[in-house]
């Protein structure tokens, strides 16, 4: 796993929130280990943390030492980060059943675009 990697990792596990690492703005011990969570009221905060904790090894391995982990309020979020909290990369959902049709049905066809895949079966 690589640094660049945990922020998305981190996000994945806590409801795909916006996370990211600390910006180069102060100077503290462990700046460069900080991840801020962002959407994270105070009710949801403990909770949080414990999932983060119990994947919290490789993230630390990938950062070079112990986490600290800063989380804003949704209040604060958008008053604050609400340009980052925007441009966060969303996962997208995957498709509902009977949508696209089973990978195993499906196969490759010539096009003037290039491949595509389409139903076996309808064909």
């Amino acid at each position: 796993m690589t640094r660049e990697k945990v922020p998305f990792l981190v996000s994945r596990l806590i409801d795909c929130r916006p996370v990211r690492w600390a910006t180069p703005v102060g100077d503290y011990d462990g700046r460069e280990r900080t991840l801020h969570v962002f959407n994270a009221d105070l009710r949801d905060q403990r909770r949080l943390l414990a999932e983060i904790d119990r994947n919290r090894k490789p993230f630390e391995e990938a950062a070079g030492g112990p986490l600290l982990i800063i989380f804003h309020s949704a209040k604060q979020t958008q008053e604050r980060y609400a340009e980052f909290a925007r441009s966060f990369p969303r996962l997208l959902r995957p498709a509902r059943p009977g949508i696209a049709p089973p990978a195993e049905r499906c196969m490759d066809a010539a096009g003037e675009d290039g491949p595509h895949r389409r139903d076996a079966v309808a064909a």
